[in-house]
């Protein structure tokens, strides 16, 4: 059997599927620090062709706290219209667009304010359109010890 493990990303790079897909079972690993200024809550689109960078705004907290214990900001719905008023305009005659749009909204639309719930919904959700059928297993989830290095506790 194979195993991958990652943190989880908002909308992550292409080798983050293609491991993925490769895999039998992945975990996501939601109880690693988050770190600032990562790619979390990050992610990139393009407009007329330049790199243009979009954050989800978080709630202010400590900074030493687990992907998990992060949260949104809980009036983000004006940030949110504005990123996807941005992906709309910038790919609105990309040839698939009619077909994925229907889904990114869903994803940036999401209700839950958990940081790792949210991005776990994305996971979840591209998942299914790339028909990716992968066993996805969340870190926390799996009972080890929790004071064991973390090379000790990937193993």
């Amino acid at each position: 059997m194979i195993v991958g493990q990652m943190q989880g990303y908002f909308l992550p790079y292409i080798g983050y599927w293609q491991l993925l897909n490769y895999v039998d079972t992945f975990v996501v690993c939601d109880d690693l620090q988050f770190i600032r200024q990562g790619w979390v809550n990050r992610n990139n689109i393009l407009i007329n062709g330049q790199k243009n960078l979009f954050t989800l705004s978080l709630k202010r907290d400590n900074h030493r706290l687990n992907i998990s214990q992060r949260y949104l900001l809980e009036n983000n719905g004006v940030e949110i219209d504005k990123i996807l008023a941005r992906i709309k305009y910038s790919y609105k005659r990309a040839p698939y667009f009619n077909l994925i749009y229907p889904m990114i909204e869903d994803i940036f639309l999401y209700k839950d304010k958990n940081l790792f719930n949210y991005i776990y919904y994305s996971i979840k959700k591209v998942c299914e359109y790339l028909d990716i059928n992968t066993k996805i297993i969340i870190s926390s989830d799996i009972k080890i010890e929790r004071n064991l290095s973390p090379q000790d506790g990937v193993i």
